[in-house]
């Protein structure tokens, strides 16, 4: 605790920029998530079935 506070808190411009940082984080990180790994096609042999895979519509 004493550590984050020297470090990202001990000023309004850094505790400004580090509720930036969050903020960016939060919004980035899901989507790149979703995108590599949950929506991510794992199952094709090779290159031509993955992009029938994404190319067909999902059911």
């Amino acid at each position: 605790v004493a550590w984050v506070r020297q470090n990202l808190f001990s000023s309004t411009l850094n505790t400004i920029l580090t509720l930036l940082a969050f903020w960016f984080l939060w919004e980035i990180l899901p989507p790149i998530f979703e995108w590599a790994v949950v929506n991510s096609i794992w199952t094709a042999g090779n290159r031509q079935e993955c992009w029938d895979q994404m190319s067909s519509p999902a059911l």
